[in-house]
């Protein structure tokens, strides 16, 4: 990955943390979305083949997801719900981009580790939050399995491919400070925490594809 895009997404992503204590502005969707169009267009030079196409509409229907949990934040609560689906279709489509273009099925220490790891976290997860989601029950369990679906097909990319896993592992970790938060208790600085491993996740998903050659 070049390094010019590499700067502009980190500035772009950075510009969106810092205007964080003046959401929602008038500009505020767009503003948070510019380091995702930045990924959009690394991905139509940069990745090649289904890689591409996959990869390409996990991040438009991320973008989207973007918009619609911002704009929430000037009182349309429905739209969470809008934005959870955007987000889950993302996820099925990075779970094809790592089915579909290369799969290993050999066992071996780390990633079966990240494999356990998950299975632990999600359950964890789920336990914590079921008493307290209410008529939104099988709409999170959906995601929540769909999501750490996405992180384990992440381990099963031929060749392997790190980045992708902490991309994956990342998005798992912004997905869920989101769910607790909403759910559960309150997070310290959730934005900064929720946006900072989100947008580190798309990045590292991006180059993971990059260098894979997809």
């Amino acid at each position: 990955m070049l390094a010019l895009p590499v700067l502009l997404y980190l500035i772009a992503a950075v510009t969106f943390l810092a205007t964080n204590r003046l959401r929602p502005y008038r500009f505020s969707p767009l503003v948070k979305i510019i380091p995702i169009i930045i990924l959009i267009g690394v991905t139509l030079a940069e990745v090649d083949g289904l890689g591409r196409v996959l990869v390409l509409t996990a991040l438009i229907f991320s973008a989207g997801g973007d918009i619609a949990l911002e704009l929430q934040h000037t009182g349309k609560s429905t739209l969470f719900v809008v934005g959870l689906l955007l987000f889950l279709i993302a996820h099925l489509f990075y779970i094809s981009a790592f089915l579909l273009t290369g799969v290993v099925w050999q066992v071996s220490a780390l990633p079966s580790l990240v494999v356990l790891l998950v299975l632990a976290y999600a359950g964890g997860l789920v336990y914590y939050l079921w008493p307290r989601l209410g008529k939104m029950r099988l709409p999170i369990l959906l995601y929540v399995v769909v999501l750490f679906l996405m992180v384990l097909a992440s381990t099963f990319h031929a060749p392997r491919n790190w980045y992708m896993i902490g991309g994956a592992v990342f998005f798992a970790v912004s997905d869920s400070l989101i769910a607790i938060h909403k759910f559960g208790r309150a997070v310290p600085a959730r934005d900064y925490l929720v946006m900072g491993t989100y947008y580190l996740a798309q990045f590292l998903i991006v180059y993971g594809f990059v260098i894979a050659g997809a």
